[in-house]
């Protein structure tokens, strides 16, 4: 689109060529010409600047207001030689004197005719004052005009002695719908989802969609209506399938609320903290909510001062592998080790995993400090080895984005071989959720390293949502049993009965089962009745660091000591000192 002069003159032409460049504007100014005359239109920059931000001149304010006192003054001819800074009307350049009102409209290709002022200004305010506060695919309220109706909820909060209430929905697993159904699908989804919504609120209310599948309710509270209804009444909407295209979609929604009242709160501030609050509820519990509180705060900011410290750390060498035993059930022999990282800060903190593999894996670093740990167990399993020990194996986690990267094969080929490893050294573990977010993607990578005869797990079995014609397609070679069945062997029926159908499962598949997070004697006797094949857990050993993994699992000249006199004195040890000693 062409811009205004700098120097603040604007001619016919001008503005020919802009209306020409910009299809909607020139659809609202053919729809409304019909008499034929000479070209000849000029008017203010300030129009533009008044009308909306899409044209480039700044944003919308108050457009039916501007565009009303507009079409209301009386035409004039302009001097060609004038600037728009001494103009104070529209001015019409009109080839008849006796229609006043008239502007003749002209385009490059030779088509021309004319419209009254007031009909051009009406059509505009309409096309762009729409346009600029509502979402064009939902046709509900956006970002825009949410933000000014909550400003004027907090102000008349203020006076009333009212609360006014943000409410922040995002749809759970919205993502994994709309890439496996397509995105014309998903936007049919978001329209649907946008209709239930709005069947659930009261008039005077404002549900808004400010992005992606992020909608926004603001309304004020009055008598018995609290935000914890509307909330309930929002997730109640989606409890019904979503009827699409033959489809019959499931999806729920996780909703974070920030209360407020007056005017020392700010619009930005409330549906910041109902974010924050959203993105509680979906970890605590998806299709819930939760409402905001200054510690989601505190939180967020230590999340930024994490986020923005991951890169610097590694560089440093802030990181580090601890290693964690498997052996096999049956006579306790050491198979192998998993990797598990550690980040100690200066000082001599460490911050566990959980603080920071979800932030790495939101903001991309999981790519590089996934690297580093496939890198740096392979080293640290050469070393062993050119110590004198047995080969056993070094078992790594991969994240979803790893398995989405093109590089990951060359990535881990080339670490096996500058330290001299077989492939079969080395075992990937990929958990159940990592797996399906691009099932038809996993599978292909997985195929291509199992190939090489690269070990590969599939990790906390039985907690995600895999299918089984999926799983008989992965080429595996063991399922990790999840520690939360594990925890519940002695007492639950249930746990039982899920353990031992995974540990059947695994052996149809003709793979090996592994028992994780085995922490008392009492879960080892069940699993190996239950005829599990591995276990790992506390109650077999702690995740280590490398030096304190060769005093206590490498004897002399490296060769691995059975976990069995291990177990056996740590049993005497329990007995003699109390069942406390147990985990």
């Amino acid at each position: 689109m062409k811009a205004l002069p700098v120097d603040g003159l604007i001619t016919a032409l001008d503005l020919e060529q802009m209306f020409h460049g910009d299809p909607t504007l020139k659809s609202v100014l053919t729809s409304v010409t019909s008499r034929p005359g000479r070209v000849g239109l000029l008017t203010r920059a300030d129009f533009f600047e008044a009308m909306t931000g899409r044209l480039g001149y700044g944003r919308l304010i108050h457009a039916r207001q501007s565009v009303a006192r507009l079409a209301a003054w009386d035409p004039l001819t302009l001097p060609h030689d004038a600037t728009l800074e001494t103009v104070s009307t529209v001015v019409l350049e009109r080839p008849d004197a006796s229609r006043a009102r008239d502007v003749v409209v002209s385009w490059p290709d030779g088509s021309f005719g004319t419209a009254s002022v007031a009909s051009i200004f009406e059509a505009l305010a309409i096309t762009y004052g729409y346009e600029a506060t509502h979402d064009r695919l939902t046709g509900l309220p956006n970002r825009t005009l949410l933000m000014d109706r909550l400003s004027v909820m907090l102000q008349h909060s203020e006076r009333a002695e009212s609360q006014v209430a943000v409410l922040f929905c995002d749809l759970d697993g919205f993502k994994r719908i709309n890439d496996s159904l397509g995105h014309q699908i998903g936007d049919e989804i978001l329209i649907e989802a946008g209709r239930r919504f709005a069947t659930v609120m009261r008039r005077e209310d404002t549900l808004s969609r400010v992005g992606g599948d992020e909608f926004v309710v603001a309304c004020e509270l009055e008598g018995q209506f609290g935000p914890e209804l509307l909330a309930e009444r929002l997730i109640g909407s989606l409890t019904m399938p979503l009827a699409v295209r033959g489809y019959q979609v499931r999806i729920a929604t996780s909703i974070g609320i920030a209360l407020a009242n007056g005017s020392a709160v700010t619009p930005d501030d409330m549906v910041r903290n109902a974010d924050l609050a959203m993105y509680r509820a979906k970890t605590e519990r998806r299709a819930g909510f939760a409402i905001f509180d200054s510690s989601m705060h505190d939180r967020a900011v230590e999340r930024l001062n994490l986020e923005q410290s991951l890169a610097p750390a590694l560089e440093r060498g802030e990181f580090s592998l601890h290693y964690q035993p498997l052996v096999a059930t049956a006579d306790r022999r050491l198979l192998g080790f998993e990797a598990l990282v550690r980040w100690q800060v200066p000082g001599g903190r460490l911050i566990p995993p959980g603080a920071f593999i979800g932030i790495a894996e939101d903001t991309g670093f999981i790519m590089p400090l996934g690297g580093w740990v496939v890198s740096e167990a392979c080293r640290q399993l050469a070393a062993w080895r050119s110590d004198g020990a047995a080969k056993f194996t070094v078992g790594v986690n991969v994240s979803a984005r790893q398995l989405s990267d093109p590089g990951l094969m060359r990535h881990v080929t080339s670490a096996l071989d500058s330290y001299g490893l077989s492939p079969g050294a080395l075992v990937l573990e990929i958990t159940e959720s990592a797996l399906i977010e691009d099932v038809e993607s996993s599978l292909g990578v997985l195929a291509a390293l199992h190939s090489l005869g690269i070990a590969i797990s599939v990790d906390d079995f039985g907690t995600g949502q895999s299918s089984l014609s999926y799983l008989a397609e992965i080429p595996l070679n063991s399922l990790k049993i999840d520690k939360s069945f594990i925890d519940g062997l002695e007492t639950s029926e249930r746990s039982r009965t899920l353990t031992s159908t995974v540990i059947s499962l695994a052996h149809n598949l003709g793979v090996r089962s592994v028992a994780e997070g085995v922490e008392r004697e009492s879960q080892l006797t069940i699993l190996e009745e239950m005829g599990c094949d591995v276990v790992q857990g506390f109650y077999i050993g702690r995740p280590e660091p490398p030096a304190r993994i060769a005093e206590t699992w490498l004897a002399e000249r490296g060769y691995p000591v059975s976990a069995s006199s291990r177990l056996r004195a740590r049993a005497r040890a329990a007995r003699s000192a109390g069942p406390t000693l147990g985990n």
